[in-house]
């Protein structure tokens, strides 16, 4: 009698044991649903309908369009990414996304090219925001003056933009609607003034579905002279370079 009733305490105490486990676990699973919550919520708050105060607007200079057939350089680029030839494709109105371009293209050596728009923007802060909502609210697609020769030839297509009005500049999607990037991995990157990517990765991903579209890296302002580690960490995170 005495060895069954030890049994039995035995048999209750897993019981105990195994419903208390079971329990904690499904504490954890509720955090962890409660963190990714909380993290979608962040993701998906891209702020009022205020403007940046930065647009990666001001002075008006236009750089030297680099040759992207030159032979040196897409050999760099193969050796680099050990996954076909690069392209950093970018828009840029002050020089802050033109200077981060510059410093990816330094590290991959990868091909350059400069989105331009047929119709400049003005170099005055208050007149570029205007015109850049004017074209936001009317879906516009601004005639780009620069072609990609031999899109094709690219295997990894790098994308930099400033924030206007918390999306790409629509010379961006022109851009977008211009190229089919089916095949290709694309790296969208942005410089803001404090709100971030704003969803544009996804932006980027819903016109080249059929493209693989890697998470994207915002480099703030005010960061821009600091940024050389978080483009390194984002490049080999995305096997770009080694």
């Amino acid at each position: 009698m005495i060895k069954k009733n030890g049994k039995l305490v035995a048999v209750l105490l897993m019981v105990f044991i195994m419903a208390f486990a079971l329990a904690g676990c499904g504490n954890t699973e509720t955090n962890e649903q409660n963190d990714k919550g909380q993290a979608s919520v962040a993701e998906t708050d891209t702020g009022s309908d205020e403007p940046e105060q930065q647009v990666d607007a001001g002075s008006d200079e236009q750089e030297q369009q680099a040759d992207i057939s030159d032979d040196s350089t897409s050999s760099q680029s193969e050796e680099t990414s050990g996954d076909g030839k690069i392209l950093v494709a970018y828009f840029s109105h002050s020089g802050n996304t033109k200077g981060i371009a510059e410093e990816i293209q330094k590290k991959t050596g990868a091909d350059i090219f400069e989105i331009t728009t047929v119709n400049e923007y003005s170099s005055d802060y208050n007149t570029v925001l205007d015109e850049a909502k004017a074209e936001q609210n009317d879906n516009a697609r601004p005639e780009l003056s620069a072609k990609v020769e031999n899109m094709e030839q690219y295997q990894t297509v790098i994308i930099g933009f400033p924030i206007w009005w918390g999306d790409m500049p629509m010379a961006l999607y022109s851009f977008l609607d211009e190229y089919d990037l089916s095949g290709k991995t694309v790296l969208p990157f942005c410089t803001h003034g404090g709100s971030g990517l704003c969803g544009t990765d996804k932006n980027v991903q819903q016109e080249e579905k059929d493209a693989k579209v890697a998470e994207g890296l915002a480099i703030k302002d005010s960061s821009l002279d600091d940024a050389g580690g978080d483009i390194d960490q984002w490049l080999k995170n995305n096997g770009v370079v080694k």
